[in-house]
């Protein structure tokens, strides 16, 4: 597999699953009225990282995940909760991630 396909296939999965807190679960009508431009800056560093690494596994991702988010923490002005959904959201696609990598 190419790293362009792989590439393509990581953005996908990525965008699924904040696609997925933004669209889904009771808040999903309040979450929709009010998309935050740092949730996709968020997605998209971590989608340039995965694209840098070269040996990519679940404990990997979910340090690079962490990490991001940490600094969004400390620097963004984002409530707790919104940082720790979408954290878990990044994670969780980790399945996909795996699938489009093999």
């Amino acid at each position: 597999m190419s790293k362009t396909t792989k590439g393509i296939g990581l953005g996908v999965a990525a965008l699924a699953a904040v696609a997925a807190y933004f669209l889904t679960g009771r808040q999903g009508v309040k979450n929709r009225e009010r998309v935050k431009g740092w949730m996709l800056k968020l997605k998209g560093e971590v989608l340039d990282k995965l694209e840098d690494m070269k040996h990519v596994n679940e404990e990997t991702y979910c340090k690079l995940v962490d990490g991001i988010t940490g600094r969004y923490q400390r620097i963004k002005k984002v409530s707790r909760p919104e940082l720790k959904k979408i954290n878990t959201d990044l994670k969780k696609a980790w399945g996909n991630i795996s699938k489009e990598l093999h």
